[in-house]
Formats: C-alpha cells, sequence, structure tokens
C-alpha cells in the first residue's frame, strides 16, 4: 500500500473516529435525558415509526452512494442524476407513508401514531438535498468536513429535542429531534458547501450508477428490513412497551456498531478501492483492518455483555432495566454483523454485489425461521437466538464467496474469529462466575472491568491475533 492511500485511510478514519465518538456522545446524551423525561411507551412508538422511514429511505438511496465514491471519474452530470432520483423517490415515500399512516396505526391500535409517522417522513425530502453533498465529502475523504458537520447538527438537534421533551411533547420531542438534525444539516452543507443542483437527469449516468447499485440497494433493503422488522413483531405480538425497552438496547448497542459500520463503509472501501489492482497488498490491508476490528467488536461485545444490566440502570434509571435483556443479546450478534459488514467491502470493490445480494437473501431464510418459531412459541429469547444465528451465519458464507472472489485461501480471518469468539466465551464465563461469587458494587465493578480488558487483550495477543503495542506503533509510523 502506497504512503499516500495509507495516510488517507488512516487520517480519514481517524477523523471519522473522533467525529462520531462526539456525535453518538452527544446522541447518548440527548437520549438518556429524553428517557428520564419520558416512557418506554413513547420510545416504543417512536420504534415503531422508524421502521417505515428507515426502509423508505435505503430506497431513496438506491445503493448510488457506493456507485459515486467507486466511480474515479464521477462527473457534476453523475451527481445531479442521482440527486433527481433522490428528491423524487423521497417525495414518493413520504407520499406512501403518510398514505398508508392510518392503517399501520390501526394494526397497533394506537392512532397517536399516525400524525408523528407522517411528521417523520418528511426526513426523506429533507436528506435527499444532502446526499450529494455526503457523498462528495467521503469521496474526496474530507472526513474533518464531514464530522464537523454532522457534530454541529446533531447538537443543536439535541437541544431542540430535549426541550421539546421539557415542555411535555412526549413522542413529539424526538420526531422534532429527528427532523431538526437534517433541517440543520442541510443549511450547513448549503452555507459551507455551495452545490448548485440542477434537475438535469442523464439515463445513461442512471443506468450505469444504479446498475452497480441496485444489488447493493436490495440488500441493504432486505437486511434494514429484517433488522427493525423485531420492533414491529414486538409490537404487535407482545406490546408497545417491549418495543421501547429493545429500542433503547439497540440504541446503545448501535453506537459501537455505527461507528464500526461508518469506518467500514467510509475511509476503509474508500482507501482499499484504490488499491483493488493489487490484490497482495489488498490482501495484507484487509487482513491488518479485520484483526483491528474483531479486537475491538469483541471487546466491546464482552462487555455489554457482562454489564448490561448496570449499563441501562446507569443510563436510563431502574424503570429500563428490562432492556439489560436486549442488549445481551444484541451485542453478540453485533459482533458477527459488524464483520460481515466488513466483508462486504470486498463485494462492493470488486462488483459481486450480485453475489451480494444471493447471500443476504439466503442469510434470511434463517432468520425467517426463526421469527416464525419464536411467533409461534411467543418467546422472546428464541426471536433474539434468531437474529445471533443468522448474522452468524450471513458472516460465515459471506466470508467463503469473498476468498472465492479473491482467490485466496489462507484462512486468516477465518482463524482470526474462530480464536476471537473462543476468548470472549471464556473472558464472559470467567466473569460470571466473578459475579456469582463476590458482591460487585461500585468500586469493585470498576476493577471487574479492568480485569476483564487484561484477560481478553492477553488472551488474544498469547494466541498470536494481535499485538495492541505493535498495531499502535504501525499506526504512529503510517501518520509520520
Amino acid at each position: 500500500m502506497s504512503n499516500s492511500v495509507k495516510s488517507s485511510i488512516i487520517k480519514g478514519s481517524a477523523w471519522s473516529l473522533i467525529g462520531q465518538i462526539l456525535i453518538m456522545s452527544i446522541t447518548l446524551l440527548a437520549n438518556v435525558m429524553l428517557a428520564r423525561m419520558l416512557t418506554p411507551k413513547d420510545f416504543g412508538k417512536i420504534g415503531i415509526i422508524m421502521v417505515f422511514i428507515n426502509i423508505a429511505y435505503v430506497l431513496t438511496e438506491g445503493g448510488l452512494s457506493a456507485a459515486l465514491i467507486r466511480k474515479t471519474n464521477a462527473s457534476y452530470r453523475d451527481y445531479s442524476t442521482v440527486f433527481v432520483f433522490n428528491f423524487i423517490i423521497g417525495i414518493a415515500g413520504f407520499l406512501l407513508i403518510a398514505g398508508f399512516s392510518g392503517i399501520i396505526s390501526n394494526v397497533y391500535g394506537d392512532q397517536s401514531l399516525k400524525y408523528p409517522l407522517i411528521a417523520s417522513a418528511a426526513i426523506l425530502i429533507i436528506n435527499s438535498f444532502q446526499f450529494i453533498q455526503n457523498t462528495k465529502l467521503i469521496a474526496e475523504m474530507r472526513y474533518k468536513e464531514k464530522s464537523m458537520y454532522e457534530f454541529t447538527s446533531v447538537i443543536l438537534s439535541s437541544v431542540a429535542g430535549v426541550l421539546a421533551a421539557y415542555n411535555g411533547l412526549h413522542v413529539w420531542s424526538i420526531v422534532v429531534m429527528q427532523l431538526s438534525r437534517a433541517i440543520f444539516l442541510n443549511i450547513l452543507y448549503f452555507i459551507f458547501e455551495k452545490y448548485k443542483y440542477s434537475l438535469v437527469f442523464s439515463k445513461a449516468s442512471f443506468k450505469e450508477l444504479y446498475g452497480f447499485g441496485v444489488n447493493t440497494s436490495l440488500s441493504s433493503l432486505i437486511n434494514i428490513t429484517f433488522d427493525n422488522i423485531y420492533q414491529l413483531i414486538l409490537g404487535a405480538f407482545f406490546s408497545i412497551n417491549q418495543v421501547g425497552f429493545y429500542y433503547q438496547a439497540k440504541k446503545i448497542q448501535d453506537v459501537p456498531a455505527g461507528l464500526f459500520s461508518i469506518l467500514s463503509q467510509g475511509p476503509v472501501y474508500a482507501g482499499l478501492a484504490k488499491i483493488q489492482h493489487e490484490k497482495e497488498k489488498f490482501i495484507n490491508a484487509y487482513n491488518k483492518v479485520s484483526a483491528m476490528l474483531m479486537f475491538l467488536t469483541g471487546i466491546i461485545t464482552v462487555c455489554f455483555f457482562i454489564f448490561s444490566d448496570d449499563i441501562i440502570v446507569g443510563l436510563f434509571g431502574k424503570e429500563w432495566l428490562q432492556a439489560g435483556f436486549y442488549l445481551k443479546f444484541l451485542c453478540v450478534s453485533s459482533f458477527f454483523f459488524t464483520q460481515e459488514n466488513l466483508n462486504r467491502v470486498i463485494f462492493k470493490i470488486f462488483n459481486k454485489t450480485r453475489s451480494l445480494l444471493f447471500l443476504e437473501m439466503l442469510k434470511k431464510v434463517v432468520q425467517i425461521f426463526s421469527i416464525f418459531v419464536g411467533i409461534y412459541y411467543k418467546d422472546i429469547q428464541i426471536l433474539l437466538i434468531g437474529i445471533i444465528v443468522s448474522n452468524a451465519f450471513g458472516y460465515f458464507i459471506n466470508y467463503f464467496i469473498a476468498s472465492k472472489i479473491l482467490n485466496h485461501s489462507e484462512y486468516k480471518e477465518l482463524n482470526y474469529i474462530l480464536t476471537v469468539s473462543a476468548v470472549i466465551l471464556g473472558t464472559v464465563f470467567i466473569a460470571e462466575l466473578a459475579k456469582e461469587y463476590f458482591v460487585l458494587e461500585g468500586l469493585n465493578l470498576l476493577f471487574l472491568l479492568f480485569a476483564v480488558v487484561i484477560v481478553y487483550a492477553t488472551a488474544l495477543k498469547l494466541f498470536g491475533i494481535i499485538d495492541t503495542k505493535k498495531q499502535i506503533k504501525e499506526l504512529l509510523t503510517m501518520l509520520k
């Protein structure tokens, strides 16, 4: 890997990391404040609403962001074509959700869902005006500016949401926070990026870009639908309160998962795409990123699983304790999904998105089976185990197909994930024994956390998976 590519990836990753940590910290703080003023039912309602918004957003995006980033000579015509498509589909998505809002409210027996759902759908139109600037910032690896814009909009929208909740707006306060975030980001892009919108639409450009993006989009659509379907199932077959507990646990888990996803699909994807024609360099760089990612996701999984109840109660209060149950399952499923998400970079870079779509559909067959079993027995635990099994299955089948794409059979990554998984199980087992036989409160919990990190890191070093000191030195050397 050339020094310029190394520098771009590392600097881009650093700014993405810093920016997302700040953004997620503010978002989490706002969420904690809202949770102490609102009820699980309020968050349950927004959890149901966001399923439809997230699905519609994937359709408006259409996989075109990755297509533009991958195209090294993307023209103004290409960007304009994508803008027109996003805007039209955004309006269509808004009208579709507004039209079905009454039916959705009836399904859940709560008419108070209708108008917050319609208002939230407006974000689809608002986001269409920021899509191009956001994509250009990623393609040009200007992560510093991107992070600053997003951080500013998050601070302003969080203040707006908390003030709305303080004034008794309940579920509307979360709607206000989400809409204002999109509006503030649009304003910042308009002021500082000054992109000139036009209604130029090229059929040839659209055919080329969408030909690449359609499979990625369908894969993302399937993934988003099934990732959010549990909120719909919990609300329909259990209670909206359970949706609230699940939603809060997922929001916590989404902090590290979202961070790693942005790094994988942003600077890592853009950086590796530049060396796609140098196979050995590509494989070596990918393996280093994979090892570091597994190390980080592994320690987060261990800590979230062991301290789930303590995290929930500490952040939201005792009335949210049931969310700890969901967090245990979600952190394990996220471990496999994060690795799978990184693995998808290979499919995108080497234009094998059709295979990606097929594998995603195969994975969902497993997930659908677990969903039906969970509904049949009305057992939430079966539903959550199904998420873990399907994500693990999805990762392994993606891994083996990706190895064939690279024509590479060294199986380093497979050795990494099996070893890290074994270390996670061992560390959790030891920690759970300690919690069972000793009274762990206050400072004792901190001592246990410190011990868990030491045991985990030492074990991985002994197994030769990663040497944190060596990795830090390599990163510092690359930065020079």
